[in-house]
């Protein structure tokens, strides 16, 4: 046997035990979100029989009830094409998204070279394997860095630039009120890998909707050889008073409705502490800022025509999230892009098939036509 067969067999066994335990935690997570979700909504065993495990038992499979529950407990809907977490993350993202090139291609530090005429925020400077450039990506020295975060007399956002999820260790501060050792010290604990970049000033009805805190909007997207499809939207506004999006936190989701209006219901986000789930999510109803909201959201359509431009330069990945916030003129500010997009604050709060007209599509494709193999080996999805 030669080592090359030796290590691909290794490597085999090590995925084969990451989805097991990926599909483990995944349920348990779920399960703990089941009772408050699907409180006032239940499946009963015959319509499970019925309707729903005979589209999958095509396909050799027979998914738990409780995950359609789940996803269709918004409008009570029973659909077939609901998607478990467990079949998302550990089968169909590593199918769609070639995972070897995330870790590069998802560093923040290079969106500005990946989309140079999109908007975002203005980067002050950025520290790319410890070492320091400017925003123009020129190189400098950690005490040019430091000169320029205090010429800023606004208030800053410094974050992790890779492996980064959920706004985790995302932070903002105001480089006035600070001394230079205060700004060195903040840059350090930073780490090796992060970028400094203006705060961004959102749109007054985020800002009213929020009560101050920041409010991002997630599109998600398919590139398909016909083009890019964007199945859905949602608003994902944070609790008020945050500073920056964190999730985790009691915030909440809301469906964007084809005509840019909020969905009449929202599901607030869970409370996580120390990793340990606290409060579980649970639907409400809209939420009085928002139902005051007159007429469209802002910037919805503008979103859609810049993940329209971005999503054609990374073809390596085939399903995307973007996230984004939009300014005081109304415009579209590009925030980050996620090769895993969330689960259930998509597919459940939109009440959506996870790839809406194409999820059907694409379900048959990863079972029988298996059109990806031929475009890459498959890449280990790293949470």
């Amino acid at each position: 046997m030669t080592e090359e067969i030796r290590m691909n067999r290794a490597f085999g066994r090590a995925l084969e035990a990451k989805n097991e335990y990926m599909r483990k935690a995944l349920r348990e997570d779920n399960l703990f979100h089941y009772e408050s979700l699907t409180r006032d909504f239940r499946i009963d065993d015959a319509q499970y029989e019925s309707e729903l495990l005979p589209f999958w038992r095509q396909y050799g499979r027979e998914p738990e009830k409780y995950w359609f529950e789940m996803a269709g407990s918004r409008d009570h809907s029973v659909n077939p094409l609901f998607v478990s977490s467990d079949f998302y993350f550990c089968d169909l993202i590593p199918y769609l998204n070639n995972m070897q090139f995330r870790a590069g291609t998802q560093d923040k530090c290079y969106y500005d070279l990946l989309f140079p005429e999109i908007h975002r925020p203005r980067s002050i400077c950025r520290c790319m394997s410890g070492l320091y450039y400017d925003g123009g990506m020129s190189r400098i020295s950690r005490d040019r860095a430091i000169d320029l975060v205090l010429q800023e007399p606004d208030k800053l956002v410094i974050k992790p630039s890779v492996y980064t999820c959920g706004g985790e260790d995302v932070k903002a501060f105001a480089p006035a009120s600070l001394t230079r050792e205060q700004v060195g010290a903040v840059l350090d604990e930073a780490g090796a890998n992060f970028i400094v970049q203006e705060k961004v000033t959102e749109h007054p009805v985020y800002r009213k909707i929020a009560e101050g805190g920041p409010t991002t909007v997630r599109a998600l997207s398919m590139l398909t050889e016909e083009g890019v499809y964007i199945p859905f939207m949602l608003l994902r506004v944070s609790p008020a008073g945050d500073q920056i999006v964190h999730y985790g936190r009691r915030g909440y989701y809301v469906a964007i409705d084809d005509d840019n209006r909020p969905a009449k219901r929202v599901l607030r986000d869970y409370l996580k502490e120390d990793s340990k789930f606290i409060l579980p999510p649970q639907w409400e109803d809209i939420p009085a800022l928002l139902s005051e909201v007159e007429g469209p959201l802002p910037g919805m359509d503008d979103i859609r025509k810049q993940v329209e431009r971005m999503h054609p330069r990374l073809p390596h990945f085939r399903w995307i999230g973007w996230d984004f916030m939009v300014d005081e003129a109304g415009k579209a500010v590009f925030i980050e892009c996620n090769f895993a997009p969330g689960y259930y604050e998509s597919q459940t709060t939109c009440c959506t098939p996870i790839f809406g007209d194409l999820t059907e599509r694409v379900i048959d494709d990863f079972f029988r036509g298996r059109s990806l193999e031929k475009n890459h080996k498959q890449g280990i999805l790293v949470q």
